[in-house]
């Protein structure tokens, strides 16, 4: 009985963790039907923006509580990398600061016309969310609370939609819009931070023993090595959402929000199983080839799903989001979700290579990913060449990748062997 209820869990986390990713897909349209193509846009670049600011501490923290799920990590040290994510976040916060006031002197929202009070507020509040969440998910998956976990995503995601939807409807239509989306949103998040780690005893006195300044400085050190990866490739995302909104037009803007959306869903599986893959993986890694099998099986096969779903019924996603539908708009949708399926497969080997703790690995794909992104991007004159170049990001990084996951294909070794 203690197993069917843990499987059910696990199948009811796996199923609110697509209700989470379907919120923001949601929450755009609504922007876009209502307020115009703009403002969907703005959210789109704030998403990845707040995705990117957070990255190092998010990302610090996450692999090494899916690892401890496995493996005999005493609890002290995952609550001492979550206090240590956080001092990483504060710092990117500093950054972040310094960045938009002494660099970048242009709006943040470059196709809005809001004060820049109200963006650092709304960049604030989305970037604090997605850390809470980070690490209250990340916790609760390491202490394997599944249910809590997918009770969290459907309070947060969903509940966030709800209520801000509830709002507009009886104060109407606002040019706060964004900032009350946020503000909801951190809320929620907030309060699930405070669930997670009453639940987890993230924060325990037992699990803070022997905690100290140097310490948890020395785990953040740690952490940022262990987050390259991820910094790398959400620091792309925003620089490729910041560079379309700026240099190209109101329309192919939009019609790249609504690709990077539908590239996030059909990369649903795989971002949802990584929390169920990577202590199965960590436990047994010698006697794990099954699984491995059937996970590159599974997010293959279900990325191919959706993106001929996606490339099938493209002109009609866009009508909904008012979007103009044309033969190039469509094409260049349709080759982000090529590029999807190679994320996909990208997704199980970077999964793999956590496992191993292979951070470096990872940093030097992410490093490989990024070169292409930014030749695409140098190379910018429409929506299209960008697309095509994105999905060859992906091919250069998973052969990357390929050339180091298993221990029969590692460059090293061959050359020791002829040695």
């Amino acid at each position: 009985m203690k197993v069917e209820v843990l499987v059910l869990a696990k199948i009811f986390m796996v199923g609110t963790s697509g209700l989470a990713k379907l919120s923001p897909l949601l929450f755009g349209a609504y922007l876009s039907t209502k307020y115009g193509g703009d403002y969907y846009s703005s959210f789109v670049l704030l998403l990845n923006y707040a995705a990117a600011a957070s990255a190092a501490a998010t990302m610090s923290y996450t692999p090494q509580a899916l690892r401890a799920a496995a493996t005999p990590i005493p609890k002290a040290t995952v609550s001492i990398a979550a206090i240590s994510s956080g001092l990483i976040f504060i710092l990117s916060m500093v950054l972040s600061a310094i960045y938009w006031v002494f660099w970048e002197a242009a709006s943040f929202f470059p196709l809005l016309s809001m004060g820049s009070r109200m963006e650092s507020l709304i960049i604030i509040l989305f970037c604090s969310s997605l850390f809470f969440l980070a690490v209250s998910h990340a916790s609760m998956s390491c202490s394997h609370k599944w249910f809590l976990l997918g009770l969290s995503n459907v309070f947060v995601y969903v509940g966030s939609l709800i209520l801000v939807l509830v709002f507009l409807f009886f104060i109407g239509p606002s040019d706060a819009v964004l900032i009350l989306y946020s503000a909801i949103f951190f809320l929620l998040a907030f309060f699930s931070l405070i669930v997670a780690a009453i639940n987890t005893k993230l924060f325990s006195l037992d699990a803070l023993k022997g905690l100290s300044l140097k310490r948890a400085l020395w785990e953040a050190i740690f952490g940022l090595r262990v987050a390259i990866f991820g910094m790398i490739t959400l620091a792309g995302f925003y620089l490729m959402a910041l560079v379309v909104n700026r240099q190209l037009t109101s329309e192919e803007a939009a019609v790249y929000s609504l690709s990077f959306q539908l590239f996030s869903i059909t990369l649903f599986l795989p971002s949802v199983l990584g929390s169920l893959v990577i202590p199965i993986l960590s436990r047994a890694p010698s006697n794990s080839i099954g699984m491995e099998r059937l996970t590159l099986f599974s997010y293959l096969w279900v990325s191919l799903i959706f993106a001929f779903f996606f490339i099938f019924f493209s002109g009609s996603i866009m009508e909904l989001y008012g979007i103009k539908v044309s033969d190039s708009n469509k094409l260049s949708l349709s080759v982000f979700q090529v590029a999807a399926i190679l994320a996909a497969l990208g997704a199980y080997f970077v999964q793999r290579l956590i496992v191993g703790g292979r951070y470096l690995v990872l940093a030097f794909g992410a490093l490989t990913w990024l070169m292409f992104v930014l030749l695409g991007l140098l190379l910018l004159d429409d929506l299209l060449m960008f697309s095509i170049m994105l999905a060859f990001s992906y091919m250069a990084s998973n052969i990357v990748y390929a050339l180091f996951v298993n221990p029969q294909y590692r460059v090293w070794r061959r050359i020791k062997s002829r040695d």
